[in-house]
């Protein structure tokens, strides 16, 4: 990108120019270059952007292998976190069942406690 103060200066001179003819060739070698410049600056744009869509475009594409499991949904994070909810409500019951064993044993200790004492 070129120095506004050299470009400011250049049309300066254009402006001073008393030959037409000069004139009207600076302002083409001008605005040659200002476009030239412009599809420099558009073609790096163009070629950024292609390959941030290609970087997005890569890390959707592993980042869906990993949420579906890249063609065995047994491997998918779904999956997993299917998996991960099944045991933990087989805990959740285990647990459930452990606290009834133990009030068990103690309301049975305590009726076999009691009828020692009648």
């Amino acid at each position: 990108m070129p120095d506004k103060e050299k470009v400011r200066l250049l049309w300066d001179q254009v402006r001073k120019e008393t030959d037409l003819q000069q004139a009207v060739k600076m302002i083409a070698d001008l605005t040659e270059q200002a476009v030239n410049e412009r599809m420099s600056e558009t073609a790096s744009l163009r070629d950024m952007i292609r390959k941030l869509d290609d970087d997005v475009r890569n890390d959707f594409k592993q980042f869906q292998r990993a949420l579906y499991g890249n063609g065995d949904p047994s491997h998918s994070i779904l999956a997993r976190l299917e998996r991960i909810e099944e045991r933990l409500c087989k805990s959740a019951s285990n647990a459930d069942k452990a606290l009834w064993i133990v009030i068990s044993a103690i309301l049975v200790q305590v009726v076999l406690y009691l009828l020692k004492i009648l």
